[in-house]
């Protein structure tokens, strides 16, 4: 499922990807550099950097089908 990443420091949407990979990350971790540049914990490591982003999986649209949902149950 793709996953939406936005920022807590400036309240956006900074990615939208498959899944978080090296690349993903290493961008992040470019923007948390130019929102927060003062932020001296950036520096600290991988998991330091995600804790200022909010991630959350996308449901596509075959999961807001209702047939899709329960199994098929209501596919006509």
């Amino acid at each position: 499922m793709p996953i939406l990443v936005s920022c807590w420091h400036c309240k956006r949407a900074v990615l939208m990807a498959p899944r978080l990979t090296e690349r993903e990350l290493v961008w992040l971790w470019d923007h948390l550099g130019g929102c927060a540049p003062d932020d001296p914990s950036i520096g600290l490591g991988v998991e330091n950097v995600l804790r200022h982003f909010r991630v959350v999986e996308i449901e596509g649209s075959a999961g807001t089908d209702r047939a899709a949902r329960n199994g098929g149950r209501y596919a006509r």
